[in-house]
C-alpha cells in the first residue's frame, strides 16, 4: 500500500480485485520453499541446513518464474486504449504483490520455518504410497502411450475452440443492479414537446408495474452523470433519457424486456434503447457501420444498402426510425409573381414549426434561445400545412400554397455528421434478446463487405460496441509480442537452453480447454475481463512448468537417470503444483460472484484446474518426447 501511494494509485474495484487475485498467488514462492524443506527433513537433513536449502537452490527459478507472472500481465499495464485504464491498476497491484512474496518467501519463510516446522527423518520412502504407487504406474502409462496422449490433447483443444464458438460472448459485462436506463430517440424534426408527450406515456406505464420502485426522466439532454461508464448527449429537443430503480435486481431483465416491448407496440415513432447497466459507455448501437465520404447521396445509398442486409439478418432489431418529411418545392414562376423568395418561405416554415431563433437569453452558465413562434404553431398538420401563412417584406400574406409546386414525401437525413472532419452515415442495429453479438457482427460484416461495393474515394469503418472492442483487443495485441519476447529471454536465463523454453510454451494454448470448461460450468459470458484472465493464466502455467522442469534439471544433474529423473520429479512436484493452483483457485471464489470480475474468476479457476493436470500429466509427456527419454 505504500508502494501504491507512492505511485499514485489507489484504492478502487480493479485495485481491490488485484488484491483478491494475488492473495491466490502469493503463496506459490513459499509453498516450493516449504516442500523443499519438508522433503529434506524428511530424509534426515538438519532443519536449518533443510530451510536454508530450501530457499536458496530454487531461488533464481522462483524469480524468474515469479518475472514470467508479473510480465504476462504487462500489456494491461502498457495498453494506450481508454478501456484498458480501467485495469492498470490490476498489474500494479500483481506485480508488487508477486515481487514482495518472492522476497518474503526466501527471508520470511524460511525464519517462520525454523520456529514451526517439527519434521522428524523418514524410516521408508515419503513417496512409497498408495496414491504415488498408483500415479507413478498411470504417468507410465502416459509416457509408454506418449503420441496417443498427445493426439488426445490436441483433438480437446479443437473441441474446446468449437464450443467457444457456439457460447454467448460480450465486450462488458452488466452491473448486477435493480435499474435499467432506457434513451428514447425522436426522428429529427421532432419538438420537445412531442418528446415530452412520449415520455410521459413511458412514465405512466412504469408507475403502472408492481416491481418498479421509482422512475425518473429527463429530456432534452442526458441527466447529470449518474455512474461512470453512462454516456451524454448534448442538447436535443428529440431526445429523452428514464432510469428505472426496481424493488428487487432479480425482475431487472424481465420487466426491461417488458418494457421495451411496450414502447415498440405502443410509440412507433420512438427509437428506444433500453439496456441493462453496463461497465463500458453506451454506444448509439451495438452493432454500427459507419460509410465515410463527401457526396451524402452516395452515402446515403451505401447506408440503406447496408441497413436492408441488416433487415434480412435473422437476429437483428432495427436501430433506425425512418420518417418521412413533407418537402415544398419552391416555385422561382410562383414566387417571384407574389415576392415570395427560397429564404422567406423557409423562414416563415420555420416560424409555424420549431420557431425561428432570433437570440439568446443567458442567465448563469445557462443558454436559452429567444424563439418567435405562430401563436398557432399547434394547430398546424398535414392536412392544412398548405395553408400555412407566408409574410413578405411588403406586408402582405401568401399561402405556402402559392409559392409552391406541391409537397414530396421522401426520406432525407436531418442531420449529416462527421467523423475526422468527413462526412459519415451509419448504419445501425441491435442484436435480439438471447442473440450472440460476437456472431451476428461476424456476419454482417461478412455480408455488407460482400454486398455494399464501396465506390473509390469512400471507407467503411465498424463504430459501436465493436469499435471499442477491437480497439482494446489491439491495444492489448501490440504489447504481447513484446510480453512473449520477454518471457522466452527469462526461460533461455533460467534453462540456458531452447528445449525447456519451447516445451513450456508448447503447454499455453492448451490452457484455452479449462477456459472453455470455467465459463461453461459456471455459465459465465466470454468478455474483455475473460481475455484479461486468459493472459494472467499463461504466467500462472508457465509458473508452475518452470517449477517442474527445473526439478527435473536438478535431479538430471545430480547423475540420475533421464527417465527416472522425469518421473521423480514430476512425482514430488504434485503437491507444490497442486497447492499453487488450488490457492490461487479458492482465492477466486469472491471474484466469483461480481458482475465485473465473475468472468475472468472462471476463466482462471477453470484454467488453472486443467492447467494443473496439464503439468503434472502432459507436459511429462511432452519433455520425453523432445529429449527421446524412454524407459531403460
Amino acid at each position: 500500500l505504500l508502494i501504491m501511494q507512492g505511485l499514485d494509485v489507489g484504492l478502487n474495484r480493479t485495485s481491490l480485485a488485484g488484491f483478491i487475485i494475488a492473495m491466490g498467488m502469493l503463496v506459490d514462492n513459499a509453498i516450493v520453499v516449504t516442500d523443499n524443506a519438508q522433503n529434506a527433513m524428511l530424509r534426515g537433513v538438519p532443519r536449518d541446513r533443510a530451510l536454508i536449502g530450501g530457499a536458496t537452490v530454487p531461488q533464481w527459478g522462483l524469480f524468474g518464474a515469479t518475472l514470467i507472472a508479473v510480465f504476462s500481465f504487462l500489456p494491461l499495464y502498457l495498453a494506450p486504449s481508454a478501456v484498458a485504464e480501467i485495469v492498470k491498476p490490476l498489474f500494479v497491484v500483481l506485480a508488487l504483490s508477486l515481487l514482495l512474496s518472492w522476497v518474503l518467501a526466501l527471508t520470511q519463510t524460511p525464519l517462520f520455518g525454523d520456529f514451526m516446522l517439527r519434521v522428524n527423518p523418514a524410516a521408508h520412502d515419503p513417496y512409497d504410497t498408495k496414491f504415488y504407487r498408483a500415479f507413478d504406474r498411470l504417468l507410465a502409462a502416459l509416457l509408454r502411450w506418449r503420441w496417443g496422449v498427445v493426439a488426445g490433447v490436441v483433438a480437446l483443444f479443437a473441441a474446446a475452440l468449437a464450443v467457444m464458438g457456439l457460447m454467448p460472448q460480450n465486450f462488458f459485462p452488466s452491473l448486477d443492479k435493480p435499474y435499467f436506463r432506457a434513451d428514447v430517440l425522436l426522428p429529427e424534426g421532432y419538438n420537445i414537446r412531442d418528446t415530452e408527450r412520449n415520455l410521459r406515456t413511458m412514465e405512466e406505464w412504469l408507475h403502472a408495474q408492481p416491481e418498479v420502485k421509482t422512475v425518473s426522466v429527463t429530456m432534452g439532454s442526458t441527466p447529470p452523470r449518474y455512474y461512470l461508464a453512462s454516456s451524454s448527449v448534448s442538447l436535443r429537443p428529440n431526445f429523452g433519457n428514464i432510469l428505472v430503480e426496481l424493488h428487487d435486481k432479480g425482475q431487472t431483465e424481465a420487466v426491461e424486456a417488458r418494457f421495451n416491448a411496450y414502447v415498440r407496440a405502443m410509440c412507433p415513432d420512438v427509437w428506444l434503447r433500453s439496456s441493462l447497466f453496463k461497465l463500458s459507455p453506451v454506444p448509439d448501437a451495438a452493432i454500427e457501420f459507419g460509410f465515410i465520404g463527401d457526396d451524402i447521396d452516395t452515402l446515403r445509398r451505401l447506408t440503406q444498402a447496408a441497413e436492408e442486409i441488416m433487415w434480412r439478418t435473422a437476429g437483428t432489431v432495427e436501430d433506425v426510425t425512418r420518417p418521412a418529411p413533407c418537402r415544398p418545392l419552391y416555385s422561382q414562376m410562383k414566387g417571384q409573381r407574389i415576392g415570395v423568395t427560397r429564404s422567406q418561405m423557409a423562414q416563415g416554415i420555420t416560424i409555424a414549426t420549431q420557431g425561428y431563433r432570433l437570440g439568446e437569453y443567458r442567465e448563469g452558465d445557462q443558454f436559452m434561445p429567444i424563439l418567435l413562434k405562430d401563436e398557432n404553431i399547434d394547430t398546424y398538420n398535414l392536412t392544412n400545412l398548405q395553408a400555412l401563412p407566408i409574410f413578405t417584406p411588403a406586408g402582405k400574406v401568401y399561402s405556402i400554397e402559392q409559392a409552391t409546386d406541391g409537397f414530396r414525401f421522401e426520406y432525407r437525413v436531418g442531420v449529416v455528421k462527421r467523423y475526422n472532419r468527413q462526412r459519415v452515415m451509419k448504419a445501425q442495429c441491435d442484436p435480439g434478446r438471447g442473440v450472440n453479438t460476437m456472431r451476428l457482427y461476424a456476419a454482417l460484416r461478412d455480408s455488407v463487405l460482400r454486398g455494399v461495393v464501396l465506390p473509390e474515394g469512400y471507407s467503411m469503418k465498424v463504430f459501436g460496441e465493436q469499435e471499442s472492442q477491437q480497439e482494446s483487443n489491439s491495444a492489448l495485441a501490440r504489447y504481447m509480442p513484446l510480453t512473449m519476447v520477454l518471457i522466452f529471454i527469462v526461460l533461455l536465463l533460467l534453462f540456458r537452453n531452447y528445449r525447456e523454453p519451447v516445451v513450456i510454451l508448447l503447454m499455453i494454448p492448451l490452457i484455452f480447454i479449462g477456459v472453455v470448461l470455467g465459463l461453461a460450468v459456471t455459465g459465465k459470458v466470454f468478455n474483455f475481463f475473460s481475455l484479461l484472465g486468459l493472459l494472467g493464466l499463461v504466467g500462472m502455467n508457465i509458473k508452475n512448468a518452470v517449477v517442474l522442469v527445473g526439478q527435473v534439471g536438478v535431479l538430471r544433474s545430480e547423475g540420475k537417470d533421464a527417465y527416472e529423473a522425469l518421473t521423480a520429479a514430476t512425482r514430488s512436484r504434485i503437491v507444490p503444483v497442486a497447492m499453487a493452483s488450488g490457492t490461487t483457485i479458492l482465492g477466486m471464489l469472491p471474484l466469483l460472484f461480481d458482475s465485473m470480475f465473475g468472468a475472468m474468476a472462471a476463466t482462471i479457476m477453470g484454467g488453472l484446474l486443467v492447467a494443473t493436470l496439464l503439468t503434472v500429466c502432459v507436459l511429462p509427456v511432452v519433455y520425453a518426447i523432445f529429449y527421446n527419454i524412454r524407459k531403460s
